[in-house]
Parts: C-alpha cells; sequence; structure tokens
C-alpha cells in the first residue's frame, strides 16, 4: 500500500488501525512494487488532475484509490466518459450494497454525515462508458459519488464522497476506506 498523504490524516487513521503502508511525497516516481495506491483527499494538484500517470500505473494489474479532491480527475486522468461537476449534498443512494468498497454498509449509512452533514462535494456526472457508478447523488440522481474505473487490468476507485475530511470522526467513512 502506498500513501500520498501531504496532510497527514489518513495516515494518521491507517496507523491508528495497524495497516502497514509506505508514504510517498509525490507521484512522480510511483515504485513498480506497489500494488494499491491511496491518493488522500485534496493531495492532487490542477496539474496531476488531468495527468494519465494514475490510470497507466493501474493499468498493470494495480488499484488506485483517490479520495475526494478540490481537483477531481478529468480529461486524459480518466480513461472512461465522464466529467467533474460542481455539486455539494448531504444524501447519497448506493447503486451496489454488494460490492466490496460498500460492504457492510446500507442506505441508510449515506444521509448525512456528521460533524456538518455533508456527505459528497463535486460528485461527477456519472458515467456514459468506461466506468461504474456504486454511489449516485444529487439532481436526478445523475451524479456519480463513488465510481469503479476499469484500466487495463486494474482498477481505478474514485471518491467524491467526504471520506478523508471525515474519517477521524465518522464511522461511515472508516467503514469506506477500509472497504476500498
Amino acid at each position: 500500500l502506498l500513501v500520498l498523504d501531504p496532510a497527514g490524516s489518513v495516515s494518521t487513521f491507517l496507523k491508528g488501525n495497524g495497516q502497514p503502508f509506505t508514504a510517498i511525497n509525490d507521484l512522480t516516481a510511483l515504485p513498480e512494487t506497489g500494488k494499491v495506491l491511496l491518493v488522500a483527499n485534496n493531495a492532487l494538484t490542477e496539474a496531476e488532475s488531468t495527468s494519465s500517470r494514475l490510470a497507466a500505473w493501474a493499468s498493470s494489474g494495480r488499484a488506485v484509490i483517490v479520495l475526494e479532491q478540490k481537483n477531481p480527475l478529468k480529461f486524459q486522468a480518466l480513461p472512461a466518459e465522464m466529467e467533474p461537476a460542481a455539486n455539494e449534498g448531504r444524501t447519497a443512494f448506493a447503486e451496489d450494497l454488494d460490492h466490496p468498497a460498500l460492504r457492510g454498509l446500507k442506505q441508510k449509512d449515506f444521509f448525512t454525515w456528521e460533524p456538518g452533514s455533508v456527505v459528497y462535494r463535486d460528485a461527477y456526472l456519472k458515467p456514459t462508458r468506461g466506468a461504474k457508478s456504486l454511489v449516485q447523488c444529487d439532481d436526478h440522481l445523475r451524479h456519480s459519488a463513488l465510481v469503479e474505473v476499469p484500466t487495463g487490468k486494474g482498477v481505478m476507485l474514485l471518491s467524491q464522497l467526504a471520506i478523508g475530511e471525515k474519517l477521524a470522526s465518522n464511522i461511515v467513512a472508516a467503514t469506506l476506506l477500509n472497504g476500498l
């Protein structure tokens, strides 16, 4: 497990749960030995949000988990047809509660996360091709707060749920991170 976490909040959670990981400082030279890369909330720059580096790294059979970003992946960074959007909400709906990332959760777990009640921010428009929406939300449920994107032999899990932001104080956020 490789972790890019400039703010340290996800690393603190992982250490507290006895989860071993290797901290990385940037995405320029991702180790070939890594199997899973976890990008903590708001860790991506504007330039990194458009780079195909994460998808390329995942394509050989690895997993990339990207928690909520102010600069969400877009353009060539997404090997699927979907777009970032501007929104915020307090209710979302799981589309596949049997998915490993959502195991142990119920629909009621996606309603008003404390502190502050926000469940998601800047959720993607639902993918039209090349990805699967796992948690839907916003206007007429046309957005996805959690998306699974196959990339070659690997996978990317992109979340705009407030997981990293609420990790220290919300059991649903912690359960989701463990599932991811």
